[in-house]
């Protein structure tokens, strides 16, 4: 059997004989997971590349399968993005909110002694 002439420095594609994958667990992953838009994208490439497998288009089936797996790495990245702000942003309205004021700001409740002269109770005495 004769070997298959070289390839000069172009693009090599899958033929029969290799099997391209579809990385169609990748992006239905990334779809119901990561990120919606970029993981449907990815999902319409990647059953693209078994289509083009089965009409013998290996060429276009290997650039199906290389934009799949670009979209569902894209869309990976850019959840663990969002997920990252998203930590951020927690973490500083953590630290930069004051859940409770400082003791110089809080209202004083008004003492016993004080109702008393307000309200004429002169000789009442609390029982506490």
């Amino acid at each position: 059997m004769a070997a298959p002439p070289p390839n000069f420095g172009g693009p090599t594609y899958a033929s029969p004989h290799m099997p391209i994958k579809n990385y169609l667990v990748e992006s239905i992953i990334v779809t119901t997971i990561c990120c919606l838009p970029l993981g449907i994208v990815a999902l319409l490439h990647s059953v693209r590349v078994d289509n083009d497998i089965a009409r013998g288009d290996y060429a276009a089936a290997q650039r199906a399968a290389d934009l799949a797996k670009k979209y569902s790495i894209w869309g990976a990245v850019c959840y663990f993005i969002m997920v990252g702000v998203v930590i951020i942003v927690a973490i500083l309205m953590v630290v930069l909110t004051d859940p409770m004021p400082q003791h110089e700001d809080m209202p004083v409740p008004p003492s016993v002694r004080d109702l008393q002269k307000v309200q004429g109770f002169r000789d009442f005495e609390p029982n506490l």
